[in-house]
């Protein structure tokens, strides 16, 4: 029926939600990961640049510096990465929802039309069963008349021949 295939596709979109809330969670736990790496990487790199600070000539603090410089933009890049993966998970999920809340929508409708189709139902077969009761009402009336007529021609018939007999007596 309809309002089985609306409530399939209800359930359907349910699932959806579901596997995109995952998804979005699964992205910040990524996204966590990769900033904890990302908070490393930047710490170790200062590291070695106060080490080759320490020991290295100035040319050699330029390189480390470059190196530092050349890593943060790699985290950033993924940083960006994550982020947009997120937005796009977000997006999808936001989509699922409202895909969700018109099958909800069409299901309710559906679950209304449907009762007020039993409510007409109803009132069609208690018409029905009036009409029934007044047609049988009818022909218990029309059998009446017809017995009454009946009752009269007989009267007739022994009044004309009670008539006939009097006549034939004088």
């Amino acid at each position: 029926s309809t309002e089985a295939a609306a409530e399939a596709a209800h359930a359907e979109l349910t699932l959806k939600l579901v596997e995109a809330e995952k998804r979005v969670e699964a992205t910040e736990v990524q996204l966590a990961e990769i900033r904890k790496e990302a908070a490393e990487a930047a710490a170790k790199a200062k590291a070695k640049e106060e080490a080759a600070r320490v020991k290295a000539s100035a040319d050699q603090v330029a390189a480390v510096e470059e190196a530092r410089a050349t890593a943060a933009r790699s985290w950033e890049e993924k940083l960006r990465q994550a982020t947009a993966s997120r937005e796009d998970v977000e997006s999808a999920l936001s989509h699922a929802r409202e895909e969700s809340a018109a099958a909800k929508a069409k299901l309710q409708a559906l679950q209304t039309e449907i009762s007020n189709l039993a409510t007409e139902a109803k009132a069609a077969k208690a018409e029905a069963a009036e009409a029934s009761s007044r047609a049988e009402a009818a022909e218990a009336a029309a059998a009446t008349v017809k017995m009454a007529a009946q009752a009269e021609s007989a009267a007739r018939a022994k009044a004309e021949a009670t008539v006939e007999a009097a006549v034939l007596e004088a």
